[in-house]
C-alpha cells in the first residue's frame, strides 16, 4: 500500500481515540483505542491482511468493552457517599469569628470566619465595629450562608 503503513494509521488513530477519551465522558473511547492499538501490532506482523486487521479491531473493541469497562469505571468514578465532607462543621456554633464590617442599627453586619466573609446577624441591642470579636450561635438560615453572632 503506498503513503502511510498501516500500522502507522492504526496507531494514531488508537492515541487520537486515547486523548478524546479525557475529554468526552462515557468511559468508551479509550476500548476502541485499545482495539487500534492490537490493530496495530496486527498489521505490523500481517501488513498484507487488512481484513485480518479490521477483526482484531472489532473484536478487541467490543471484547475489552464488555469485560472491562465495568472494572474501568469502579477505578475512575471514585466512591458515592450520602454523607457531606464541607470541611465544616454541621453547626460552627462556640466558634470565633472577627466583625469585618460595623453592623448596623438593623442587626446586620459582616464577620471574618475560617479566612472568608460572611453575612452575620446580631442581637438589636447587641452592635458591633470593625475588630470586635464575637462568638457565633448558629446557622442564620438553611442555605448556611449567614450566621447568628453575640458578644464574645
Amino acid at each position: 500500500m503506498d503513503g502511510f503503513p498501516l500500522w502507522l494509521i492504526w496507531l494514531v488513530a488508537g492515541l487520537v481515540l486515547a486523548v478524546l477519551e479525557l475529554v468526552v465522558p462515557g468511559m468508551v473511547l479509550i476500548f476502541f483505542s485499545l482495539g487500534c492499538l492490537l490493530s496495530a501490532l496486527a498489521a505490523l506482523i500481517y501488513s498484507d491482511a487488512l481484513i485480518l486487521q479490521v477483526v482484531v479491531f472489532c473484536l478487541s473493541s467490543v471484547a475489552s468493552l464488555l469485560i472491562l469497562r465495568r472494572t474501568f469505571m469502579g477505578w475512575f468514578q471514585g466512591q458515592v457517599s450520602d454523607v457531606v465532607d464541607d470541611g465544616y462543621e454541621n453547626s460552627p456554633e462556640g466558634a470565633l469569628a472577627e466583625v469585618s464590617k460595623d453592623f448596623g442599627s438593623d442587626g446586620f453586619g459582616q464577620i471574618k470566619y475560617r479566612g472568608s466573609f460572611w453575612k452575620a446577624v446580631c442581637p438589636l441591642d447587641q452592635n458591633f465595629v470593625i475588630g470586635d470579636k464575637v462568638r457565633i450561635v448558629s446557622w442564620a438560615d438553611k442555605s448556611k450562608t449567614s450566621f447568628f453572632v453575640e458578644k464574645f
